[in-house]
């Protein structure tokens, strides 16, 4: 089983992600934890691509984009329904007005991981997305549209 699992990748969460690999083991997850949890050695799935959460917060460094789908028109407009709830969910990452992110940088960052993920979903088969919570962030909402708008 392929899996994309976010927050959920701690010393705690071990036993949980252990049960369901004896029942649906895994092959390669794409894991989006923290500095810390990422430092933890990999105890199932046969492959792993580890995310801080931090870091990808505004782009994918070292990405080299001109690998990277694009995004077509039929996509973006299938997915506007995220687009508007995940530009509410940057308001949050502003402590007032005057710091909050312009309409110009929440589309760059939107559009950045639409891509990205559509992308990664795209190119392998995902039967599953494990999260610690309820979508409720930029990326894990942005995750969670497109599983949603699959069947995953």
């Amino acid at each position: 089983m392929n899996a994309i699992i976010y927050a959920l990748y701690n010393e705690y969460h071990m036993p949980a992600l252990l049960s369901v690999n004896s029942t649906f083991p895994f092959e390669h997850c794409e894991i989006i934890g923290n500095a810390e949890s990422n430092g933890i050695p990999l105890k199932f799935a046969t492959s792993a691509r580890f995310y801080d959460w931090r870091k990808i917060l505004i782009d994918y460094p070292n990405t080299d984009w001109a690998e990277i789908l694009p995004l077509s028109q039929d996509l973006i407009l299938e997915m506007r329904d995220c687009e508007t709830a995940v530009f509410r969910m940057m308001d949050r990452n502003s402590e007032d007005v005057a710091g909050a992110w312009g309409y110009n940088f929440r589309k760059m960052v939107y559009y950045r991981h639409l891509r990205y993920w559509n992308h990664i979903i795209t190119n392998r088969k995902f039967d599953c997305f494990l999260s610690l919570n309820i979508p409720h962030e930029i990326i894990d909402f942005i995750i969670f549209c497109l599983c949603k708008k699959r069947g995953i």
